[in-house]
């Protein structure tokens, strides 16, 4: 979300999306353009983060005398590519939110804080409010995994109830696209001055 918004919020504080719009570019094809580029930033930061994980988790395994003999194990191994993608879906998703709510505000701390505060909103509502958390952004990010969040697993309190991996990429995909028809429609009609 952070990324998104910093993204975001940076066209119109710096006037960028001012010099685009003047020099007769499209406004709704140059911010769909710019929030490509984001996820495109994000599939690569994420490639990188997971390949020097991988290569620290192997030393330190190394380092620490364990065995890395399961690193054959084809299932896992297979698994890989999907996991990412829907990894990536879900931050991209994350994003978009982040991305829209800067658009909102034109500013790219507005958004942030919008992103901190949707996260911490969410974590402590799962308290009162778990059959509807599932449903929104970072839920469905996780959710859209296929494993288990992890939130509610002591005390007797129970696991947080998930939406199925299918059906919160739908739900994640819900998110993305309204948050991206809601950047295209208020860039639309937003008054570039200044």
């Amino acid at each position: 979300m952070i990324y998104g918004a910093a993204v975001a919020g940076s066209e119109w504080s710096w006037g960028t999306l001012k010099v685009a719009v003047a020099r007769g570019e499209s406004r709704s094809r140059y911010m769909l353009l710019a929030f490509a580029s984001i996820a495109v930033m994000i599939g690569a930061g994420l490639l990188i983060v997971f390949v020097v994980g991988v290569l620290a988790g192997l030393i330190g395994a190394n380092i620490a005398g364990v065995s890395t003999s399961g690193l054959r194990d084809t299932d896992t191994i297979r698994s890989l590519p999907r996991l990412f993608a829907r990894g990536w879906f879900g931050v991209v998703e994350e994003g978009a939110i982040g991305f829209a709510v800067a658009t909102l505000a034109r500013s790219q701390l507005a958004g942030i804080g919008a992103g901190i505060g949707i996260y911490f909103a969410e974590t402590f509502a799962r308290i009162f409010l778990p059959h509807v958390i599932k449903y929104l952004p970072f839920a469905v990010a996780t959710a859209g995994l296929g494993v288990s969040s992890g939130f509610g697993g002591g005390g007797g309190g129970g696991r947080l109830e998930q939406l199925p991996a299918d059906t919160a990429l739908l739900v994640a995909a819900a998110w993305l696209v309204g948050s991206l028809i809601f950047v295209v429609l208020f860039t639309e009609r937003a008054e570039i001055t200044g």
